[in-house]
């Protein structure tokens, strides 16, 4: 499992003045990267408290108010809706998948219910 979102700082955005106004201004903690990739990329936490829908969601939003305050366009709420998608496919996905645990461990019940009557009728 991944624990670090690296993300490409485009080209004219001020990574470190963004990360700055992030933690000042929101309380958001971005981390900047080593080596050769510094000042090219941040690096964002994916595990834990930050992995919640709503820390990752104010994240994003607080991204879009920062970029859009040092006057770069950004299409609003797209972020946010992309990733709504996300969630909203992922829980489809996590009901379809209880469905077929529930559905198969009804099968077994029923086949071990069925064994152990066979086995009793045998006696």
């Amino acid at each position: 499992m991944n624990n670090v979102l690296g993300v490409v700082i485009p080209k004219g955005i001020p990574g470190e003045q963004v990360r700055q106004l992030l933690l000042n201004d929101f309380g958001i903690e971005i981390g900047t990267s080593f080596g050769p990739l510094n000042g090219k990329i941040w690096r964002i936490g994916t595990m834990g408290y930050n992995a919640r829908k709503d820390c990752v969601m104010q994240t994003l939003v607080a991204l879009e108010a920062v970029l859009n305050r040092l006057g770069f366009t950004t299409v609003q709420g797209a972020g946010l809706q992309a990733t709504w998608d996300v969630y909203q496919v992922d829980s489809a996905h996590q009901v379809d998948s209880a469905h077929q645990v529930d559905s198969t461990h009804q099968a077994d019940s029923a086949q071990r219910n069925s064994d152990h009557a066979q086995l009793n009728g045998a006696n």
